[in-house]
């Protein structure tokens, strides 16, 4: 797999406009060589947005449906990329939010208006605004947007940003307000767009912008009756003033002039207009900043059509509040009465570094803040690199190698590698394995028939994952198996490696049993002494570990349980997770089936000496045939024929067991005594002697040994 460049995925809910590309610094990334992309939802979210300066180029996609979108993810690689949101994290878009998560890609937003009207209320205004407003009508908005949306995101383990980037509160990274950014491109400018005195009005579109329109349902206000208003203020307010009133045209506002009285209406200017004005009158816009930031008089004004809407009217006299400012009604209030002075040194400040800037930020421009901040994030990103290499060998596995791979390829996990290699097969399963087209997939041949051990070898060195997972052509993963054991892992970093729990499936797929080995590391460790605590296809491996220690190729076909035994010489902890990770498929072509003689034979050479080492003496061939009696008598799920087994030879094996642990205590006792009665258990249900049970002198009153064995039971 080549190495990847690094992705930058917009993903907003507005189309691409020039304003956008500024406000979100896609110039700034892609002069850095980033390849940068930016996603507009509004096709599938809010199919009636148009803009009438979109852009049409390179990088700008428009997915049309989630599925789409869906697709489109899956063509980017978890390691390599990082997704920004320019969207409000709001009920509507939950879908998009967990279909990410589940991707694995790490997820930062940029919010640069972030919070830029909000104001703390007293108790006594907040009480006062629920019980003045329509509390029926607003139980279903509320519910929605807040107790609904935080239980999904609760329910669906979603976190919606690791990195939130904005200019005020809340965020994890601190970034100039894009106002305070144009001030400082801009403030020794001798460039003048008007001349002469004049007052300059900040324009929001209302009520037509789209955002407003589509998205707040503010769609109910008469657009004329709302620019009547204005043309009769400014025409009061120039006679006063003497000198005229300018329009700094919102971004995506179409005016043909007539609707301001034929007016100057200038567009992409507010900063120059402002910073130039006598006068800045101001509805509830942002670029209020750059009033705030050359300090000029301000004018807040509101209209009887604007009125109509209670919950603009109270951002708006909330956000004058801000500046120590009134909000006056320009149907109803002459001019002349209007507070026109400048903002309060102390307002200004304030405002200034909770929204605009910070002490630490305002000698940087975001172009610094965020290269800086992106560069570390993907190299930490890099450096950490939870890769996961899926190690599978093949060989004449035709039948089921398809079904194999897409198990593994429709992981709810995306950061993965598979890596196949095929041993020599002389069926079809190379043809089947290069029908898919899949940049994850990591396909080598071997000059010949190798072997499973030598297979699994050359793999480990091709996989360049931080975790290896086994898997064989004739298994099928679970869609969250890499999602989950990756999780564990991290988790539990002391961990080397974690297999699962299995269901067993015949040639045809059909479910014929289950293997639930034990899960926690000590029981792990206590059963290495019985038998093979893993299901080999089922585990995850730390990539570091197995390549230091490699299958041995003197355990052929039990080189997974050489390998186990190894790990826990070297005391490495290794575990199962509890849940149903994998089918695996138990029929006659299977390898452990076919060598099920050689492999117990391997199994009992492999084991003696790791339970010689524990017992601290020679066992004879008696001793294995009655350690392992009580392990032989069920295999997968399914009762075996009978073997011999003598309750009273088994009793005091067991018995030495636990005096060896007691006189070296290698094993937790009650862990131990757990495990050992659990076995008992069954030797004497297998026996029908179950008045025998407690004839075994175990702790079996202490609540840790009654409970482990009751989970050792319903295994």
């Amino acid at each position: 797999m080549e190495s990847m460049e690094r992705n930058l995925i917009y993903i907003a809910a507005t189309p691409l406009t020039i304003k956008i590309k500024e406000l979100f610094f896609l110039e700034i990334f892609e002069q850095a060589g980033y390849r940068v992309e930016y996603w507009s939802l509004h096709r599938f979210y809010h199919p009636a947005m148009r803009l009438p300066d979109e852009l049409n180029e390179p990088g700008y996609v428009i997915p049309d449906t989630p599925g789409d979108l869906k697709n489109r993810l899956s063509l980017y690689d978890p390691s390599y990329t990082y997704i920004i949101y320019t969207l409000d994290f709001v009920y509507l878009y939950r879908h998009l939010f967990d279909l990410v998560n589940k991707a694995g890609f790490r997820i930062s937003s940029i919010f640069p208006y972030s919070g830029i009207s909000h104001i703390q209320l007293t108790r006594q205004e907040k009480i006062r605004r629920v019980f003045s407003s329509n509390i029926i009508k607003k139980i279903p908005e509320f519910l929605k947007a807040n107790v609904l949306f935080k239980c999904y995101c609760k329910t669906h383990g979603l976190q919606l940003s690791q990195h939130y980037f904005s200019s005020s509160f809340p965020r994890t990274d601190a970034i100039n307000h894009p106002d305070y950014e144009s001030y400082m491109k801009l403030k020794n400018s001798p460039d003048r767009v008007a001349e002469g005195p004049y007052a300059v009005f900040l324009d929001i579109y209302f009520p037509l912008h789209p955002d407003l329109v589509l998205m707040a349902g503010w769609n109910t206000a008469e657009p004329a009756l709302y620019q009547k208003s204005l043309r009769d203020f400014f025409d009061k307010l120039e006679a006063l003033l003497q000198m005229p009133v300018v329009v700094a045209a919102h971004p995506k506002a179409t005016y043909d002039h007539s609707e301001m009285g034929n007016r100057r209406v200038i567009k992409y200017k507010t900063n120059e207009l402002v910073r130039d004005a006598s006068l800045v009158i101001s509805h509830l816009s942002t670029s209020t900043s750059y009033a705030v930031l050359y300090d000029k008089p301000v004018l807040f004004v509101t209209c009887t059509e604007m009125a109509k809407y209670s919950k603009f009217s109270f951002r708006l006299e909330m956000y004058a509040r801000r500046f120590g400012k009134k909000v006056y009604n320009i149907d109803t209030e002459d001019p002349a009465r209007m507070d026109r002075s400048a903002i309060e040194p102390l307002f200004r400040e304030s405002y200034k570094y909770t929204y605009l800037t910070t002490p630490s930020t305002e000698n940087l421009s975001n172009r610094e803040i965020l290269l800086e901040a992106y560069e570390r994030l993907f190299s930490r990103m890099e450096e950490e690199n939870p890769l996961v290499s899926v190690l599978m060998p093949v060989y004449n596995a035709q039948k089921y190698v398809a079904q194999a791979i897409e198990s593994v390829l429709s992981q709810t996990y995306r950061h993965f590698e598979l890596v196949l290699i095929d041993d020599g097969s002389t069926d079809g399963s190379v043809d089947i394995i290069r029908s898919f087209h899949d940049r994850r997939i990591v396909f080598v041949e071997n000059p010949g028939n190798l072997k499973i051990i030598a297979t699994l070898n050359r793999g480990i060195e091709l996989c360049r994952g931080k975790y290896i997972a086994r898997m064989d052509a004739d298994d099928v993963c679970m869609p969250d198996r890499l999602e989950k054991q990756v999780r564990y892992l991290e988790q539990n970093p002391q961990v080397a490696l974690c297999g699962s729990w299995v269901r067993l499936t015949d040639a045809g797929g059909k479910i014929t049993g289950r293997v639930r080995n034990a899960a926690v590391p000590e029981l792990v460790r206590i059963s290495l002494l019985f038998s093979v605590p893993f299901v080999h296809p089922s585990v995850m491996m730390r990539a570091a570990i197995v390549k230091e220690f490699r299958y041995s190729p003197h355990a052929l076909h039990c080189e997974d349980y050489d390998l186990w035994l190894r790990l826990a010489a070297h005391n490495y902890p290794m575990a199962n997770i509890p849940e149903y990770l994998l089918h695996y498929r138990w029929h006659s072509e299977n390898i452990s089936q076919e060598k099920n003689e050689e492999q117990t034979r391997q199994k009992n050479i492999l084991l003696r000496p790791y339970l010689e080492f524990y017992m601290k003496r020679a066992l004879s061939d008696d001793d294995m045939v009655v350690h392992t009696a009580s392990f032989r008598l069920y295999r997968f799920g399914s009762r075996k024929e009978k073997a011999p087994l003598s309750l009273t030879e088994q009793r005091n094996w067991f018995l030495l067991l636990l005096k060896q642990n007691k006189k070296n205590p290698t094993f937790n006792p009650a862990d131990m005594e757990a495990f050992l009665w659990s076995r008992w258990i069954v030797c004497c249900l297998y026996r029908k002697k179950p008045y025998m049970i407690f004839h075994f002198p175990v702790k079996w009153y202490l609540p840790r040994v009654f409970m482990q064995t009751l989970r050792l039971l319903m295994k």
